[in-house]
This record gives structure tokens, sequence and C-alpha cells, in this order.
């Protein structure tokens, strides 16, 4: 039997490797602050569970996909593949960027990231950015849509 590409996801199946190491780069640059700033203590496992806050950071990042994708086909009519590296870059940034308001219980300005942190986060949106721009194994999106 004869496996069909579905062409909406086609593109993705080769930046997944892309993505994931962006994350673990700064996944591990979160562990180093977590074991640089709290006491031994307060890394073991929490007596209770948040889950608040997390689904609502997952519920916002959903309608966020959605509206990207209807403005980028029914507001500014681009293509599809032109929406799917938008969407590639939306969620490489917004997952990124989700650490800053995950890692404090307070504002996410209310403890400064460690510089190992910031150069990891930095680092990787700066790369993500110039594959969606120049279309490294995908559609390149240029400067005006990043």
């Amino acid at each position: 039997m004869r496996q069909i590409k579905d062409p909406i996801t086609a593109p993705f199946q080769n930046l997944d490797l892309v993505v994931e190491s962006f994350d673990k780069a700064t996944v591990g640059a979160l562990d180093k602050e977590i074991s640089d700033f709290f006491p031994p203590v307060l890394q073991g496992p929490q007596k209770r569970i948040e889950a608040v806050h997390p689904t609502v950071l997952g519920v916002i990042g959903v309608v966020a996909a959605f509206g990207l994708f209807y403005l980028g086909e029914r507001v500014f009519h681009l293509d599809r593949a032109h929406i799917q590296t938008l969407m590639y870059l939306k969620l490489s940034v917004a997952g990124q960027l989700t650490i800053f308001l995950t890692r404090t219980r307070g504002p996410f300005w209310s403890i400064r990231p460690a510089r190992i942190l910031w150069v990891a986060v930095l680092g990787t949106q700066t790369l993500a950015t110039l594959i969606a721009v120049y279309g490294l194994f995908m559609t390149p999106l240029g400067w005006g849509w990043a």
C-alpha cells in the first residue's frame, strides 16, 4: 500500500528534529538556572500540582494558532506553504518564550533569568527566525512576515 503524504503536515515532518534541538538547548539552560537559583530542598517534587496555569496557557496557544491560521488564509490571503512557515515560526517562538512565563510564580519579570537561559533562548530564536526567513527546509517567509 502506498503512503499518501498530507500536504499540510508534510513539511513539518522534517522540522521536528530542528524544533526539538532548539527546545533541548533551552531546557538544558533552564535546568542549569533552576539548580543555581533554588536551594536543593525546593528542587524536589512539589506537594500540589498547579494545573490551572498550564491549562490556560495551552488554551491560549491553541486559540492563537487557529487565529494566526485564519488571519494568514482569510485576511492576508497567503498560500499554504507560507502559512506553514508562519506557523512553524509561531510554534517555535511561543514555545520558547512560554518558559519565561512559567519559570516563576509571580510576574515573569519578578526574577531575572540566568544569563545562560537568555543566551539559549535568544540564540535558538534567532536561528529559528533565520530558518523561516531564508527558507531552510521550508518556503522562505521573508523579513516582512517574520
